[in-house]
């Protein structure tokens, strides 16, 4: 008789521990199966909200474009602007107000290498009323020469006057491509030549301007009919600030920006992925085209991020859990000991 009741414990011990072990693995694929859904679903706002920035970006670069045809507008004819002139066409545009993260805007001319001497003397009679003396600068002569003639937007950049950035392969490149096309060509990020100006990675962004009236239809039109380029240059650095300024969710958030124009020799003109771990969090890539410039900028979240908003979630549904075992624990002993009371 006492060896049958003892059996019968053991098997009700024996169904209650295959009870434990099926509501425990229930419980784990419960958890397992929310966690990663709401890692889905964190990594979907992620990936819009990086959308969002990557769209302001673009609409700054936007803006960037529409100064330079501004520009070009006010120099489209070829009547040579006083330096008065031009100071009064820029106060009005209020660059400094409303672009303070522009580094510069001007005018190269185009001029053969037969003109270059003659040409400054034309710079210092253009600016007879200044104190300063404008020299052609670097002293190296090419075929065809794009000189800086004009500006702006704080007198420190009157030295940028007389720059001959044609020596620059990058900045060569990114003109006569415009001039090509027609439209405006970014550099890759550049070190700026001029000494006077804090010599941090920036990009020149250069929109052709043709003769007056002459047809620009094809490509070899627009080669022999140039008159020059209008550029403006900003830091890469006020691109990355807006970026981290603007994105309040998580500020460990980690950006990398690549050139990848040429798809094969990518080059990665920002990173902070140095102190990311790669293969852990949210990562989302995205591509813009930016004046005839191709850029990949890669988001990555650490995977504090993911706790951030999926961890207290995890850990009430556990407590939940743990509440509820610890009732059922509770009834079965507590039914186990009234058993055993009774006999």
């Amino acid at each position: 008789m006492q060896n049958s009741k003892f059996i019968n414990r053991i098997s009700e011990y024996r169904y209650f521990i295959v009870f434990i072990m099926l509501y425990t693995t229930l419980c784990t694929l419960i958890i397992v199966g929310l966690t990663t859904l709401r890692l889905a679903e964190r990594q979907t706002e992620f990936n819009r909200r990086t959308v969002e920035e990557v769209i302001k970006m673009e609409t700054e670069m936007d803006n960037y474009n529409n100064i330079l045809f501004t520009l070009r507008s006010i120099l489209t004819t070829d009547k040579d602007l006083t330096i008065t002139e031009w100071d009064n066409h820029m106060e009005s545009m209020a660059i400094e107000t409303r672009y303070p993260d522009v580094l510069a805007i001007g005018y190269l001319h185009k001029v053969p290498l037969a003109e270059v001497d003659g040409y400054q003397e034309k710079l210092n009679l253009l600016y007879q009323n200044s104190k300063i003396t404008h020299k052609i600068y670097p002293t190296e002569k090419y075929e065809q020469n794009y000189i800086f003639t004009y500006a702006y937007p704080s007198l420190e950049n009157r030295r940028t006057v007389g720059l001959n950035p044609t020596g620059s392969k990058e900045r060569f490149e990114a003109i006569h491509k415009a001039i090509r096309t027609g439209n405006s060509t970014a550099t890759i990020a550049v070190d700026l030549l001029d000494k006077n100006i804090s010599l941090e990675k920036s990009i020149i962004i250069y929109l052709p301007i043709y003769k007056y009236l002459k047809p620009v239809t094809t490509e070899q039109e627009r080669i022999e009919n140039i008159r020059g380029v209008v550029a403006l240059t900003f830091p890469l650095k006020h691109m990355i600030q807006t970026f981290y300024s603007n994105y309040q969710v998580a500020p460990d958030i980690h950006l990398e920006i690549s050139d990848i124009t040429d798809l094969q020799n990518p080059n990665v003109i920002y990173t902070s992925m140095e102190h990311s771990t790669p293969g852990n969090g949210f990562t989302h890539s995205i591509d813009i085209d930016f004046s005839q410039r191709n850029w990949r900028l890669t988001f990555h979240a650490p995977i504090g991020y993911q706790l951030q908003f999926g961890g207290l979630f995890t850990f009430i549904f556990l407590i939940i859990l743990l509440l509820v075992f610890g009732i059922l624990m509770s009834y079965h002993l507590f039914i186990k000991i009234g058993k055993q009371l009774k006999l």
